[in-house]
């Protein structure tokens, strides 16, 4: 196709004679500067149908497609302090994030100013759940910012791969201290809590830190230093998602010093987080015998 061409993607699950789920996409192309008139149509069809459209994407298209589009030509004025806001975001070179649902024609009026002042296409994406190239987006529209987030922050690492080598030093030094040191460093547990609760490091980042460390190599073993066995406790404190891996490993290889180390240092950590961070975390006790241990696990974080 040549010239300018405007696109809607509409996405939804669909169905395999499998019965298993998959995410399709339907496109509505046209010609020229018409993103606009295709976000009013998409709209419209919710305040007719409150519901946004959904297509089966085995069925043929519709061969007359402008019989399907109601255009609206209400524009929308945005504020001068919205504006200002906009003008600000455009600098920062990522995607504005709305976690709060608006009306479709509202994202794309910000998305279009924000064009205009960067001299691009259009491009917004609105309830969003897994996005490629988001950096590609001017507006994103989710229920699921954190994952939006992430896939920011990895293409940010794809794009400059030292964009947070500063960041990942100094997490990997508070880890170092908190490990080996037999007296406890209040200071860089409170520095590292603050990066697991408030930094924006993605959870595949944390995953290669400790493993660096040799997470996952002690996951293999039998037998791990008192050393490996904190890394472990650090790590079920950044990556939640990976308790039950430790659980199912200190399962089969309990012993009294493991216990005994391990215990020592939860209560450590327990009287100096509990404090500001207590509800956020509930680090077990392996003497806890309502605390179900998993048989059986995978290697794989």
């Amino acid at each position: 196709m040549n010239g300018n061409w405007s696109v809607v993607a509409i996405s939804n699950l669909a169905k395999t004679v499998h019965g298993k789920l998959i995410p399709v996409s339907r496109f509505f192309v046209t010609p020229g500067n018409t993103l606009e008139h295709l976000g009013n149509w998409v709209q419209s069809q919710y305040l007719l149908f409150d519901a946004y459209p959904m297509f089966d994407p085995f069925q043929p298209l519709d061969k007359k497609p402008n019989q399907l589009f109601i255009f609206s030509q209400k524009k929308l004025c945005l504020s001068q302090k919205l504006k200002q806001a906009l003008k600000h975001k455009a600098k920062e070179d990522t995607p504005i994030i709305l976690s709060q649902t608006l009306p479709l024609t509202v994202v794309y009026h910000q998305a279009a100013y924000l064009a205009n002042l960067t001299e691009s296409p259009v491009a917004f994406a609105y309830q969003a759940v897994n996005l490629k190239k988001v950096r590609s987006f001017q507006v994103v529209q989710t229920n699921h910012e954190q994952d939006i987030k992430e896939a920011i922050a990895r293409e940010s690492m794809a794009i400059n791969p030292n964009s947070i080598t500063i960041d990942e030093k100094r997490i990997k030094s508070l880890i170092q201290r908190l490990i080996n040191q037999e007296a406890f460093s209040l200071t860089s547990l409170s520095a590292f809590m603050s990066e697991v609760t408030d930094g924006d490091l993605p959870t595949q980042h944390w995953h290669k830190i400790f493993d660096e460390f040799g997470a996952k190599m002690a996951l293999t073993k039998e037998i791990a230093p008192p050393m490996l066995l904190k890394l472990l406790t650090l790590r079920c404190l950044a990556l939640p998602e990976t308790e039950p891996q430790f659980m199912a490993w200190v399962g089969q290889n309990s012993s009294p010093l493991l216990t005994e180390v391990y215990n020592d240092f939860r209560g450590k950590l327990l009287r100096n987080i509990s404090n500001q961070y207590g509800e956020c975390f509930d680090l077990f006790s392996l003497d806890d015998e309502e605390k179900p241990i998993p048989k059986t696990f995978s290697n794989e974080s």
